[in-house]
């Protein structure tokens, strides 16, 4: 489904988007550029805006495959189906995950991004944004941290 190439590129544009829409706004939204889309759960407009710019982005990517955004979501919820298709294929981003910690000044925030196929993740990518971490993988390839191959054993016991 990705070509050579095309994981760097999704890697590419998260750092773009986060340097053009979440990076600028980090520590000065304006009250009124910060809302609940339902009681605690917030949404700004860097939410918004680097959901838009990743979707476009995405589309060049992968020219016609749909994207299930977080924002999208709360305004079309029917778009979450689109990941339980059988045979289909979809992107699903969440722009700013910790919008809330965001919106309060702390560095705690993140960008995701995977891509779904016939119901089974095939690529995901993570962008640690205030460090400028990014985590990729892709089926079959294994987990990159900044590029550089992960290894170890996988953790025993529950995540903390």
């Amino acid at each position: 489904m990705l070509n050579a190439g095309d994981s760097q590129r999704v890697a590419e544009l998260m750092r773009e988007t986060a340097a053009a829409e979440l990076l600028p706004r980090f520590r000065n939204l304006a009250k009124h550029e910060i809302r609940e889309k339902k009681p605690g759960d917030l949404v700004t407009v860097a939410d918004v805006a680097s959901e838009q710019r990743l979707a476009s982005g995405l589309a060049k990517i992968l020219p016609g495959v749909p994207v299930v955004g977080e924002e999208g979501v709360h305004a079309d919820p029917s778009l979450v189906d689109l990941i339980a298709r059988p045979g289909g294929t979809c992107w699903v981003v969440d722009p700013l995950d910790g919008t809330a910690n965001f919106a309060a000044g702390r560095d705690r925030f993140a960008m995701i991004i995977c891509l779904v196929r016939d119901r089974k993740t095939i690529g995901g990518w993570i962008l640690d944004v205030p460090n400028d971490r990014m985590a990729a993988v892709e089926k079959g390839q294994g987990v990159t941290l900044n590029g550089v191959a992960v290894h170890g054993k996988a953790p025993v016991g529950p995540p903390n």
